[in-house]
């Protein structure tokens, strides 16, 4: 081999780390998609139109899933409008809108919702990655001031609506950063009625919580790797 081929290899090599840099972050952003849902109405032909953008979680051209009905293993498309493996099973008494008040025409989010009437509201995620990590937001924003849902499952706690337009925690949502989805990849959380004997339900997000890029040590690994390779080779 002559020596002017060898900073030839040396490059070859060092492509090849960068492409599997690139091959290792191209997966970590598959793994990190957002799925967002927006609850519709199926009372009185008032359903609001389809939600869009960011909410607690996402970016201004992000794209939402609309369900109106009890759905079973409806599946659900990522906020860029991908297919995803993720299917929902939604179940509630039924479904309605704010008549009245700001959310009555101020967000499209929070104007229409499931409900459960003495009853519970429960929503089933399957062909989630298993025993995996994930950010739910759930929102609860309630068809009037002071009504809302009371969560359980892999979300917990009250919301206490004050029928604002804008997102605050524990007011129109709930959120878990580390809910869990099990040994076969289901996720499930549940709304029960608070005083008023509604369990109200607007909308949801889950992210994978996988980083897009690839954690500095990672980096680290594969430029050491590569520097190796690249010292081997010209000796």
């Amino acid at each position: 081999m002559t020596k002017s081929s060898k900073p030839k290899m040396g490059t070859r090599v060092m492509a090849a780390a960068i492409a599997a840099a690139a091959l290792f972050s191209g997966i970590a952003s598959t793994q990190a998609a957002l799925i967002n849902v927006d609850i519709g109405n199926s009372w009185g032909g008032n359903d609001s139109p389809l939600y869009s953008g960011a909410a607690v979680l996402g970016a201004s051209t992000d794209q939402w899933n609309k369900v109106i009905g009890n759905v079973t293993n409806m599946a659900l498309t990522t906020s860029s409008g991908s297919s995803s493996a993720v299917k929902l099973t939604l179940t509630a008494n039924d479904y309605a809108h704010n008549a009245g008040g700001s959310l009555s025409t101020g967000n499209a989010l929070l104007r229409d919702y499931a409900y459960g009437f003495y009853a519970n509201a429960t929503v089933t995620l399957s062909g989630l990655a298993k025993d995996s990590s994930y950010h739910l937001v759930a929102y609860s924003a309630g068809h009037e001031p002071g009504s809302g849902g009371e969560f359980s499952g892999q979300l917990s706690g009250l919301t206490n609506p004050t029928q604002r337009t804008d997102y605050v925690l524990n007011d129109n949502y709930r959120q878990n950063l580390t809910a869990l989805s099990d040994g076969s990849g289901v996720l499930t959380f549940t709304v029960a009625p608070r005083t008023d004997h509604f369990a109200i339900l607007n909308g949801f997000q889950i992210a994978d919580n996988a980083s897009a890029i690839p954690e500095p040590a990672s980096l680290g690994l594969l430029g050491m790797g590569a520097l190796a390779l690249l010292g081997r080779r010209r000796k």
